[in-house]
């Protein structure tokens, strides 16, 4: 390395999320905070999952 006095640039990621997964115990509250706060769209509504037979 060059000197470690210099500091590091920090990559911004400029690519796309396919898929990201989160457990949250409101889901209602959830979307609301990622659309209203972080200015995400929704493409699909978050439903129940059914439990395998």
């Amino acid at each position: 390395m060059k000197g470690s006095d210099q500091m590091t640039k920090a990559t911004i990621f400029t690519g796309t999320i396919d898929h990201s997964g989160f457990v949250v115990p409101d889901i209602d509250a959830a979307v609301n905070f990622f659309v209203d706060v972080l200015g995400f769209e929704v493409l699909q509504r978050p439903g129940r999952m059914q439990p395998s037979r």
